[in-house]
């Protein structure tokens, strides 16, 4: 739902609240630069921060991509290297959680977290997903009617 929203433009971040008039600052919080959604997951420095220690087997490079959507496309083929057990394309959209849940913390809460404990916070998920996903397929082979 997250990332359907984001692509959507329906997230409540600075700029959107601003423009239906909720907010009369849509400043990011961690940066002072508007608060747009694509700047909330891509381009603030702890966006950056994140995405660039993310171990995925070729560097990360979206210089020239500001459209959400390319950004988006570009990530979430990203393969991961090996030590962190994710496939490919499954680990984005949990960083992506990260980042929203992380700003919303500082937002509601005053609470500033680490770049480091999104990024494992987001493997650890991404991992926990993937095994239930693997487990969910090997109860629907095992548990067929054999006719």
């Amino acid at each position: 739902m997250l990332i359907w929203k984001a692509l959507r433009g329906a997230l409540p971040v600075g700029t959107r609240l601003e423009e239906r008039h909720i907010i009369t600052d849509p400043k990011c919080k961690r940066c002072g630069l508007p608060e747009s959604i694509t700047h909330l997951f891509f381009h603030c420095d702890f966006a950056k921060t994140v995405w660039q220690t993310v171990p995925f087997v070729e560097e990360l490079d979206s210089r020239g991509m500001i459209e959400l959507r390319e950004l988006w496309n570009y990530v979430k083929t990203k393969p991961c290297l090996p030590p962190t057990g994710i496939t490919s394309g499954h680990l984005a959209p949990w960083i992506m959680w990260e980042i929203w849940t992380a700003r919303n913390k500082l937002v509601f809460s005053n609470l500033r977290g680490e770049t480091g404990e999104s990024l494992s916070r987001a493997i650890r998920m991404a991992r926990e997903w993937q095994e239930g996903q693997t487990k969910e397929t090997q109860t629907r082979r095992t548990s067929q009617p054999k006719v």
